[in-house]
């Protein structure tokens, strides 16, 4: 008996001997004759074969082979599956089929077909005969290839893996491609090494490559990128030029002499900044790029975003000379970052190319660059050279800017009066002059004092040597805003916290650390952006602001602040995490959009540093910050955050701060709105035409609740009209709709009884445009009014009217009816004395009932008599007639009036007077019904829609009365409001007094409709919102020029031409001046008596008036002149229409 082991020797020798038998060759043969059975035989031969038939078959054989490969697992596949249902065969992975199949196929050849197609993937000449189908059959048995055969492979370009198997290939597989196939199921780090392995100078000539992913092109190589510019089909989509690969760029670039012609025009807005930055570096290059695109848009390519420092004055005055729309273009981003001296080399010509673009840019934001203009050239070139003074004068941005080089090269007529441009003289009576007018506040041309501010810095130096301490915030706003680098430098000695911020924004470029002595917190926004912009950041005034200067500065500091500003500050690390939330809350003003749930983000953040000791603020501060931004924010982005806010549960810790609610409300309120308009509204010198006012509102309210949208009439301008137009309508509905909720407490108001339903829109449109335009309401409204109009239920309207009103509809029901009944005696018939008596024995109601109806019998046809189709109601051009109703007699006879009374009442068909009450007070309820809503809708016009999904509803009525709610004004709250210039002491009855003093004692001498009405002439409306505005005041020395006016004929004038008028003439007027004479004796604490300004017998004098001052422009210029005269000046102000008003100065010439 033989042992297993040689019973095993013995079958592997048989096998060994049977294969040795077999002609390989001859079945290779057989296989490209697509002889049947070769295919089977190859296989079953496999061990003995594989190498033959790799290494000689053809592609006919190839193609025979693996048909016959795919028939077999088919089969298998079928077999294997009989009976199996497709929910079974469903549940089993794609892992677990393929390996039954492969087990079977072993079982019916002995020999795996993994074994089979990794030969195939190792041998390279096999991959040559082998067809892209095949190819992608094979890569789902196994078939893994190298990176030599996958080159080899027939149409490879056209190859199309199953999802997913492309990625599972080798990193390296494209290392010996060219790039000619499709890429879109390229890995990245698979198209990074394409063709690595090739000798071969350019790639991918033929690559599609509008189809080549952004993520390929982020990580092409520079041998593909060369090709693929060389392409006819298939450059870069413009798009795609930004995600190309950075590194791959910089290297392309020292081949731009070779390549850039082979650029498409089209792509030339796209190509990167350090491309074209060596274009204009090469008049050849640029020279090519204009030659193929005459018609290339330099503002919308990456040309104007080259910078200049890399190009030099000498290349940028040739760009100038041979290319000036691309030079033109390179300013365009004019800025702080510009080399001084780009215009060195530009003369004449280049200048003048360049002179449109030198006209609208903003030079002051490196003035040094005009300054430096032409340095480099001779005089001849230079720009300036014989220029004569007429052209030179409307050349406004070299007047401003130019250099001392430049005013010598200017032809100027010997003779030649320089006083209209005093720029081009040198001290003298001409300076003197200027200095004078400046410090008077008097500048009748700004294009004359302005360009000897911003180019003389020798002026500026004078102005310091001669000006006093404080001076300088007195002078006008033109002059201060003209202050900027190097006269703000010359004046630094003078520049205060207090006048700062009035200066140009560029003021503080060149100052140092030592140069600026100011808090980061006293100069604006824009002016922190600029900060020592021109100096080097060892110098900067930022390297000596501490930490809490910079957290005590403004949202718009830190919103204009850049991350290499803050990086000089000196920082402690405990101060991170706040500074972090002050750039964050910031970064909401920048960019909203790119902060989904910002808002609501903030506010957790405050939430916490509850809980955290975090050393340099209190936790309540961040909610200030906060409240501070939220008004501010876009529309859209407020209505998408604010549902989430205003139902956050950490909103209680901002809502129980003042601010917090008015930053609430502005959250709810809309900026968005249809296109804006001017209406024209007819005024007859008194009053806006009523009628016209509400028809333009009924029928615009759309347009109208634009904040940018205008009233005007006759020759006014600006935004005066409008918010005395809004006041006027206000003053209005407070006159003819609101009345005092308690005759006890005045002070919370509701509308009269009964309200005009039709009025509601108009009424809740005008509140939404006082809170727009910063007024609040002249009157304080009843706060469950506003709860009201935010509720949907009508049982609660019914309810809080029935409340409300309860007093006068008692009244109306008792005394304008029943008491009548009660008190007139009226004879009874028989019949109406039974029907009392039975009635007297039922109740006492029914006998009253009795007796109304014997009244109303009688009494029906009464003249006083309202019937309710003619009932009138209170609105904004009625009032109601309920209890005073008379039929209009309109000249008719007793008589007749007497006939047409019973024609009218006729009509009634009450059988009680309680059925006429109830029909009176369902009338009235249904119009009070229809004003609520009506006012919401109103109203609604300026909130965003998301409020009525709001969760907590009473935050809305909570907000409105807090924020929109009127309160008398008080001369002390409008004190706080003012600042006020310097001015000479005035002459008065008892000497001299402070401006200061004597302003102070006519504001205590104002009622408070008085001091409302100074403030509707400072701003344009009595009821404005002074929280947010600074009122100024300014006195000026009045000239012989000055007209003045006669007291008493201005007065007449005043009281004939406006109904705002609030200190008539006569005796109104002459008791406040004794009234104001008696109050300042007191204020300037004398032991004279008090004088009487009328005892000398002068009840008119000519007097200065005030000059320039303008409403919404905030600031009221007085003159200097004795009390008598000033007090006439100020009543004289007080007393002018606001409608009338400017709100800017007229325009100076």
């Amino acid at each position: 008996m033989l042992s297993m082991l040689p019973l095993y020797l013995l079958l592997q020798i048989l096998q060994y001997c049977t294969a040795s038998s077999v002609d390989c060759k001859a079945l290779i043969e057989g296989l490209d004759r697509n002889e049947h059975e070769a295919p089977k035989d190859i296989i079953e031969n496999w061990d003995h074969c594989s190498s033959t038939f790799l290494g000689s078959t053809t592609e006919q054989g190839v193609s025979a082979f693996l048909n016959f490969m795919m028939s077999q697992l088919k089969e298998i596949m079928i077999d294997s599956y009989k009976g199996v249902t497709s929910t079974e065969m469903g549940n089993r992975s794609e892992e677990e089929i393929k390996s039954a199949l492969f087990r079977d196929w072993k079982s019916r050849f002995n020999v795996s077909i993994e074994g089979i197609t990794q030969d195939m993937a190792n041998t390279e000449d096999f991959a040559s005969k082998l067809e892209v189908e095949y190819f992608e059959m094979l890569l789902d048995l196994g078939f893994t290839p190298s990176s030599r055969s996958f080159a080899q492979v027939k149409r490879i370009r056209e190859f199309q893996p199953p999802p997913g198997k492309g990625s599972g290939l080798p990193e390296n597989i494209l290392e010996y491609c060219d790039g000619l196939m499709r890429t879109d199921w390229v890995a990245p780090e698979q198209f990074k090494l394409l063709g690595s392995k090739l000798e071969k100078d350019l790639l991918c000539t033929d690559v599609e490559g509008y189809g080549i992913d952004v993520s390929l092109l982020a990580v092409i190589s520079l041998k593909c990128f060369r090709g693929l510019i060389r392409s006819s089909v298939s450059f870069p989509a413009p798009h795609k030029w930004s995600v190309i690969c950075p590194e791959t760029i910089n290297e392309w670039i020292s081949y731009l002499e070779e390549d850039f012609q082979h650029v498409k025009p089209e792509n030339y807005p796209s190509l990167p900044i350090s491309v074209w930055q060596n274009v204009l570096k090469s008049s050849a290059l640029l020279d090519l790029a204009m030659k193929n695109d005459p018609d290339l848009d330099v503002r919308l390519s990456n040309i104007i975003n080259v910078p200049l420092s890399e190009i030099g004055h000498v290349r940028f005055a040739e760009i100038a000379r041979q290319h000036p729309n691309v030079a033109r273009g390179l300013f365009i981003t004019f800025s702080s970052n510009f080399p001084a001296d780009i215009l060195a080399s530009c003369g004449k010509e280049e200048v003048k190319a360049l002179e449109l673009k030198l006209r609208v840019i903003e030079l002051s934001k490196k003035p040094e660059v005009i300054e430096n203009m032409g340095t480099a050239v001779d005089d001849d070139r230079h720009f300036c050279k014989g220029m004569d003074i007429g052209t030179y004068a409307t050349k406004t941005w070299l007047r401003m800017h130019g250099s001392d080089r430049c005013r010598s090269l200017i032809s100027v007529p010997d003779g030649y009066d320089k006083k209209d441009l005093p720029e081009l003289a040198n001290e003298g009576p001409i300076w003197e002059s200027q200095l004078s007018q400046i410090r008077n506040n008097l500048i009748p041309k700004t294009a004359t004092i302005i360009p000897l501010i911003t180019s003389r810095k020798e002026f500026c130096e004078l102005m310091a040597e001669r000006i006093d301490n404080n001076e300088l915030e007195n002078f006008d706003d033109y002059v201060l805003r003209a202050i900027n680098n190097k006269c703000a430098l010359a004046l630094k000695s003078h520049i205060t916290r207090s006048v700062a911020k009035m200066l140009g924004d560029f003021a503080f470029r060149l100052f140092t650390a030592d140069d600026f002595q100011l808090k980061l917190a006293d100069i604006s926004s824009k002016q922190a952006s600029h900060l020592s912009e021109g100096v080097s950041n060892e110098l900067s005034a930022f390297a000596k602001i501490d930490v809490l200067d910079l957290l005590n500065c403004s949202d718009d500091t830190f919103y204009t602040l850049t991350d290499s500003q803050i990086d000089i500050i000196q920082k402690a690390p405990e101060y991170t995490d706040w500074i972090a939330f002050r750039r964050q809350a910031a970064q909401l003003l920048r960019d909203p959009h790119l902060q989904p749930g910002g808002l609501n983000t903030a506010f957790d953040t405050c939430h916490g540093f509850k809980s955290n000791e975090t050393l340099g603020f209190e936790y309540k501060e961040c909610f200030d910050v906060l409240a501070r931004i939220i008004p501010r924010l876009e529309d859209d982005y407020r209505a998408k955050e604010m549902n989430n806010l205003l139902n956050n549960a950490s909103l209680q810790s901002l809502w129980d701060e003042p601010l917090g609610k008015k930053a609430l409300f502005k959250v709810m309120m809309r900026t968005s709105f249809p296109w804006n308009q001017e209406f024209v509204l007819p005024h007859d010198g008194k009053r806006y035409d009523m009628a016209k006012s509400l028809k333009a509102i009924r029928k615009s309210s759309k347009t109208l609740a634009n904040p940018h949208s205008k009233v005007r009439h006759r020759d006014t301008v600006g935004e005066g009209p409008l918010r005395a137009w809004l006041g006027e309508l206000l003053g209005t509905m407070k006159d003819n709709m609101i009345a005092n909720l308690s005759d006890v407490d005045g002070s919370i108001q509701k509308f009269k009884f009964p309200i005009r339903g039709d009025d509601g829109p108009t009424a809740g449109f005008l509140t939404g445009k006082a809170m727009q335009q910063g007024l609040r309401l002249p009157f304080a409204l009843d706060p469950k009014f506003y709860e009201l109009i935010f509720n949907e239920k009508e049982d609660e309207i019914e309810t809080y009217f029935k409340t409300t009103y309860a007093d006068e509809l008692s009244v109306f029901r008792d005394q304008n009816l029943y008491q009548r009944v009660m008190g007139d005696s009226f004879e009874l018939t028989p019949e109406e004395v039974e029907q009392i008596g039975q009635a007297q024995l039922k109740t006492p109601e029914a006998m009253e009932e009795a007796r109304n109806k014997a009244w109303f019998n009688r009494n029906k046809e009464d003249a006083c008599w309202a019937p309710l189709d003619k009932l009138t109601f209170n609105g904004f051009e009625s009032q109601t007639n309920y209890n005073l109703y008379e039929i209009p007699r309109e000249g008719l006879g007793l008589e007749e009036w007497f006939t047409k009374c019973e024609a009218v009442y006729s009509g009634f068909e009450y059988e009680t007077m309680k059925d006429f009450f109830e029909e009176f007070s369902a009338k009235c309820l249904q119009e009070f019904k229809t004003f609520v809503k009506g006012f919401r809708s109103g109203l609604e016009t300026f909130l965003i829609k998301e409020i009525p999904l709001l969760e907590n509803k009473q935050i809305v009525p909570d907000l409105l009365v807090s924020v929109i709610n009127g309160f008398p004004m008080t001369a002390e709250l409008l004190l706080s409001k003012i600042r006020m210039g310097a001015g000479a002491d005035i002459d008065s009855w008892y000497g001299t007094v402070k401006p200061e003093v004597f302003f102070k004692t006519f504001l205590e001498c104002l009622t408070p409709r008085q001091l409302s009405k100074l403030v509707a002439v400072w701003t344009g409306a009595a009821s404005t919102e002074l929280n947010d505005n600074q009122l100024k005041l300014f006195f000026y020395k009045p000239e012989d020029y000055h007209v003045t006016f006669d007291s008493c004929d201005a007065s007449e004038k005043l009281c004939a031409k406006s109904r705002s008028v609030v200190i008539h003439s006569g005796d109104e007027h002459e008791s406040f001046l004794r009234q104001f004479s008696a109050k300042l004796r007191d204020a300037v604490d004398t032991d004279k008596e008090v004088v009487d300004p009328l005892s000398n017998g002068e009840k008119c004098v000519d007097f200065h008036p005030s000059i320039g001052s303008a409403t919404c422009f905030m600031f009221i210029k007085l003159p200097e002149q004795d009390a008598r005269r000033t007090i006439e000046a100020l009543v004289g102000l007080l007393n002018a229409d606001p409608s009338d008003l400017y709100d800017a100065p007229p325009p100076r010439v």
